[in-house]
């Protein structure tokens, strides 16, 4: 079940049907809305995991409002407290060309454009100017901005990204 896509953190039970407010953890528009199957696996508090039907939803501003098919009162969304909200990477929309999802790019082994490895691609910081890419060999981690000049190319398939070093990224020593 690693491999699921987690897209929303559920906080708590809200009125008196058995609905649930949701943190989004996705930057889709319309990631709730537009659900391609209504289906949903919750990786409960305790760690199991529960299949869902998503009955109503409605975006506010930073939350979510959501309504499963056979949850009807508060006591039996309580269940849900602290759950994440998952769904297959099949039902994840396909990102335009260039864009690439977090999940797709961590795990991918990064390469200097003359060929000498970095490192993995391990987390993606998210800052107001440009994500940031952390990726470590062993000790040493090296941040690496996700900018159009920087990343010149990435191959899912092949599980590859390259870079061109910007001035000061890369210690010349450590390589």
């Amino acid at each position: 079940m690693d491999e699921w896509i987690t897209f929303g953190k559920i906080l708590k039970p809200v009125g008196m049907k058995g609905a649930l407010k949701v943190v989004p953890l996705s930057d889709v528009p319309g990631r709730f809305t537009r659900l391609p199957s209504r289906a949903v696996s919750v990786r409960l508090s305790n760690g199991r995991f529960e299949r869902c039907i998503v009955e109503e939803v409605r975006e506010l501003h930073h939350t979510v409002i959501l309504s499963f098919e056979n949850v009807r009162t508060p006591q039996e969304a309580a269940r849900f407290i602290a759950g994440e909200l998952r769904i297959s990477p099949c039902q994840v929309p396909r990102a335009p060309d260039g864009i690439y999802y977090h999940f797709e790019l961590i795990g991918l082994t990064v390469y200097l454009e003359d060929g000498r490895y970095l490192g993995v691609l391990e987390e993606v910081l998210e800052t107001k100017g440009n994500d940031v890419f952390i990726v470590r060999n062993g000790p040493e981690e090296h941040l690496i901005p996700a900018l159009r000049s920087v990343v010149v190319g990435v191959d899912r398939s092949g599980g590859k990204m390259v870079v061109r070093p910007m001035p000061g990224m890369v210690n010349s020593n450590e390589m």
